[in-house]
């Protein structure tokens, strides 16, 4: 039984890591230190934080595939369900101003 529960537990901590879960101290990966707007620190932001699961070409994986999310969810839901989560994947992953750069960045995958 505790061997279950240890293989049980191990296996939260890499699903739950391989998600980008780490605390990147909210800097911003451009090193601007102001708004993130360029599509490039968008890919940037989604590559350190959720190509894991989505794929880094975003065709999906543990997660769906997001290459046609902005046909199906607007800006506003998708930075909702990056804020909330959905289904396995975790709220706040990243937040802020990130959070919406990606969020804007998805919604042009159509």
């Amino acid at each position: 039984m505790k061997r279950m529960l240890m293989l049980i537990i191990f296996g939260i901590f890499l699903i739950l890591s391989a998600c980008g879960m780490g605390d990147d101290g909210g800097e911003n990966p451009s090193g601007t230190g102001g708004g993130v707007t360029d599509s490039s620190d968008a890919d940037g932001i989604f590559k350190e934080n959720c190509a894991t699961c989505h794929g880094e070409d975003l065709s999906g994986g543990t997660g769906p595939d997001l290459t046609d999310v902005g046909q199906r969810l607007s800006e506003d839901e998708i930075e909702e369900v990056i804020e909330d989560g959905k289904g396995a994947m975790p709220s706040g992953l990243i937040s802020g101003q990130e959070q919406k750069t990606v969020a804007e960045w998805l919604s042009d995958m159509k």
